[in-house]
C-alpha cells in the first residue's frame, strides 16, 4: 500500500512539473482574425438562406471572442429582427446590439428629437397651413406640432413634411374662443414643431448598417405593437440614411448579406410614410426610386396605387 501511495505521489509531482514547464493554452486557432472573419462570412451566408438560428450562432461566437468587434453585434442584431416574430425579448437584444455598435463608434445615437422649436408661417389654403423651419439639418421625422395665440394653444396634425418644411391640417378657431370657423394666422400666432434631428451627420459605414437595422426593428415593432412611436423612430432612421448615408453598401465588405442597401431602406421609408398615412410622402420616396410610376392624387384608388407601386419595387429587389 505504502508503495502505491509513493507511486502516485511522484505521479501528481510529475503533473505539476509538467504543468509548469508547459502552461495550458487556450484552443483558439493560431490565425484568430481569419477564424472571426470565417465566422461571420458563414453567418451572412446562413442569413441569406434564411436560418436565422444556425447565422445568430455564427454572430453570437464572434461576439464572446471579441466583444468589441462591430460585426458580431450587426449580424446577431438582423437575427434578432427576424427571430422576435417567435421571441419578442430578440427585439430587446436586437436594440441592445445595434446601440452598442452606435455606441462604441459614434459614441451613442446620432439621432434625436427636439422639443417645441418655433416655426415660420408662410401661407394658408382652405386645407392646410404652409410653414418651415430655420435649419441647416433636414429634418427627419415630424413628431407634432402646435398653434397658439396668447395663453391658447392646440394641437396640430401634419399632412406631409420636407426637410424644413410642413403642411399642417388646418384647425377651427374653437380653442381661441371663436365659432367654428377655420384659424386665420396673424402677426400674433406662434407655430411650433417637434421633430427628430440629426446631432451629428458624419458616421462609419458601419454605423450607418446598425442605424439602417434600428429603422428595420422599428417598423417591425410597430407592425407588431401598433405603438406610432416606434413608427416615427423608423421613418428617423431611414430618413438619416437617405440623407447622410448614401450608397454605405460601397464601403461594405462582399461578405455583408446583399439586401441591406440604400435602396432597400429608401422602400423600407416609403413603406413607413404608407403606414403612417403620409401617403403623399410615400409617392415622393417612390419617385425618388422610380419616376416611370405616374399616381393620381385625387383617384378613388389613389391608396392602393401606391400599394401596388410598393410591392413591385420590393418584389424587384
Amino acid at each position: 500500500m505504502k508503495r502505491l501511495i509513493v507511486i502516485a505521489l511522484v505521479l501528481v509531482g510529475l503533473v505539476g512539473c509538467s504543468v509548469a514547464n508547459h502552461p495550458w493554452e487556450n484552443p483558439v486557432p493560431s490565425e484568430f482574425d481569419e477564424y472571426l472573419d470565417d465566422l461571420i462570412v458563414k453567418g451572412w451566408k446562413l442569413f441569406g438562406e434564411w436560418n436565422f438560428e444556425g447565422a445568430y450562432a455564427k454572430f453570437d461566437s464572434v461576439m464572446m471572442m471579441d466583444a468589441e468587434k462591430p460585426d458580431g453585434y450587426i449580424g446577431r442584431g438582423f437575427c434578432n429582427v427576424n427571430l422576435g416574430a417567435s421571441d419578442p425579448t430578440s427585439y430587446d437584444e436586437a436594440d441592445a446590439d445595434f446601440g452598442f455598435v452606435l455606441s462604441i463608434n459614434e459614441g451613442g445615437n446620432p439621432i434625436d428629437s427636439v422639443v417645441d422649436i418655433p416655426a415660420i408661417y408662410d401661407s394658408m389654403d382652405a386645407n392646410y397651413y404652409y410653414v418651415h423651419v430655420d435649419t441647416l439639418l433636414p429634418m427627419l421625422m415630424v413628431a407634432g406640432g402646435k398653434i397658439t395665440i396668447g395663453h391658447n394653444s392646440t394641437d396640430l396634425t401634419f399632412a406631409e413634411f420636407g426637410d424644413n418644411w410642413i403642411k399642417f391640417n388646418v384647425v377651427t378657431d374653437d380653442f381661441a374662443g371663436g365659432s367654428g370657423n377655420p384659424f386665420v394666422p396673424d402677426d400674433t400666432t406662434f407655430f411650433y414643431v417637434n421633430f427628430y434631428y440629426a446631432k451629428d451627420t458624419s458616421i462609419e459605414t458601419i454605423s450607418a448598417v446598425a442605424i439602417v437595422g434600428l429603422a428595420q426593428l422599428n417598423q417591425v415593432k410597430f407592425i407588431k405593437k401598433g405603438k406610432v412611436h416606434y413608427l416615427m423612430r423608423s421613418v428617423a432612421y431611414a430618413n438619416f440614411v437617405k440623407h447622410f448615408a448614401k450608397r454605405f453598401e460601397a464601403s461594405l465588405p462582399d461578405y455583408f448579406y446583399g439586401g441591406i442597401n440604400s435602396k432597400n431602406t429608401k422602400i423600407l421609408l416609403a413603406q413607413d410614410f404608407f403606414l403612417y398615412e403620409l401617403y403623399p410622402n410615400c409617392e415622393t420616396e417612390i419617385l425618388e426610386l422610380d419616376s416611370s410610376y405616374a399616381f393620381d392624387r385625387t383617384a378613388d384608388n389613389y391608396i392602393q396605387q401606391l400599394q401596388q407601386a410598393l410591392q413591385s419595387l420590393y418584389e424587384g429587389n
